[in-house]
């Protein structure tokens, strides 16, 4: 009998193990590739559906700020001793109600500040608190710090400070955005410890309830409640119906 024909025929099945592993290890490879390429459509999918914002809808289901952009409205949400910005007599009329601690919030920071930069003739904003102490119990003494910013003319620099930096929100931190913001210490401390603002910060958010505000952010525009975060493409849209409105009725 030859000699190969004596070894055990589970020896000659049995393969390398080499062979087994790299087998392993290219169905691990396959499988991740499929997963890749499954996780990219399904990415793909969502940001084309909801990434990409279609102004025109936005505005057909906000008919009222474009109808009622020239007329008269209830301007008692519209206060003098809050951080504004933007020209005083300008056509477009805003007061937002934010909290400090909100995501969407430090969004919208973003574009109101580039809007108000681009445009600062055609807009006035009064920024107004509404901490929602259920999500963000930090919120309360965060709008009493800005309040105290305000005090020494520094409302914007703090508040830029602050959404930057949203994820710390302690006293120490509040002391740290300020002393950064270039305000006087010593007064501003002062202010906070004393709860000074915590009855005006209790007025903002009772003045937002009264006006159906129910989130945040929560925008008046000219008397008109839009909720959430307006991307800038509306605001130039805003603008150009305004635009379109003035041209015809002079």
């Amino acid at each position: 009998m030859d000699e190969q024909d004596t070894q055990p025929v589970s020896s000659k099945l049995k393969k390398p193990i080499y062979r087994r592993v790299g087998f392993i290890v290219a169905m691990i490879v396959l499988a991740l590739l499929l997963l890749y390429v499954v996780f990219s459509i399904i990415f793909a999918f969502i940001v084309v559906k909801f990434d990409k914002f279609d102004v025109n809808s936005f505005m057909s289901e906000n008919q009222n700020i474009q109808t009622d952009m020239m007329a008269s409205y209830d301007d008692s949400i519209y206060t003098d001793d809050d951080p504004s910005l933007g020209y005083k007599n300008a056509p477009f009329q805003i007061v937002e109600f934010s909290d400090f601690g909100c995501l969407f919030c430090s969004q919208s920071a973003v574009i109101m500040k580039r809007l108000l930069n681009k445009y600062p003739q055609m807009f006035h904003l009064i920024y107004r608190d509404f901490p929602i102490d259920s999500l963000h119990p930090q919120s309360r003494l965060v709008a009493q710090a800005g309040e105290c910013a305000d005090d020494q003319g520094k409302f914007w620099q703090l508040h830029d400070k602050i959404f930057a930096n949203q994820n710390n929100m302690e006293l120490d931190d509040l002391l740290n955005y300020a002393k950064q913001a270039g305000l006087n210490m010593n007064f501003f401390g002062e202010c906070l410890s004393s709860g000074k603002y915590q009855s005006e910060v209790q007025d903002d958010f009772m003045a937002g309830i009264n006006a159906g505000v129910e989130a945040t952010p929560t925008f008046f525009i000219n008397g008109d409640l839009v909720d959430g975060v307006i991307p800038f493409e509306v605001w130039e849209k805003l603008i150009d119906e305004y635009n379109q409105y003035d041209l015809l009725n002079k």
